[in-house]
């Protein structure tokens, strides 16, 4: 009797499941199909062509190269390198938890949204700034210290700003 019991159980639990998935419906508060869509589309978005040139010569000078699209495990990013150790990389992710990013103590307004920051020196910035659904993550460092900020990532938090505002 206990085995045909179990083979029951089982049959009857994998047609329920069945059954449950053919429903024409979502579930309440699941994503439609457009919302679905749109989580990804922020993979879609060229990061090279999210700096104008003048942006990128803010920080690199009129030697910097042209920029190279990058891919580092899925996060779509783009790099220009400048003369000596200045280089511009920026790249979007989504990190499994958004406490990995936000979780930090340095915390900064980036318009109306905010950028934890990584690392600050005289001339670099390593940053990640709230992007919904993903992160924008800068990692700026000038050819130049900059004279006019002693806190440089406020000045990479103006090109973030307006990077998002061309996100939309």
């Amino acid at each position: 009797m206990e085995r045909v019991k179990r083979p029951l159980a089982a049959v009857a639990t994998a047609g329920t499941l069945l059954l449950a998935g053919c429903g024409g419906e979502a579930a309440p508060g699941a994503p439609t199909g457009a919302e679905q869509d749109t989580g990804a589309a922020w993979q879609q978005e060229d990061p090279c062509d999210l700096l104008t040139s003048d942006e990128v010569k803010k920080y690199l000078g009129d030697e910097a190269a042209s920029p190279k699209k990058t891919d580092n495990s899925g996060r779509p990013g783009c790099e220009w390198k400048g003369e000596g150790l200045g280089q511009i990389k920026l790249s979007l992710w989504q990190p499994p938890a958004s406490e990995i990013v936000t979780d930090r103590e340095d915390v900064i307004e980036v318009g109306d949204t905010k950028g934890y920051i990584v690392s600050e020196t005289d001339r670099s910035c390593h940053m990640d700034v709230e992007a919904e659904p993903a992160f924008l993550q800068f990692e700026v460092f000038a050819t130049e210290p900059d004279a006019h900020d002693q806190h440089f990532c406020q000045v990479v938090a103006k090109t973030a700003q307006k990077v998002r505002a061309e996100l939309g």
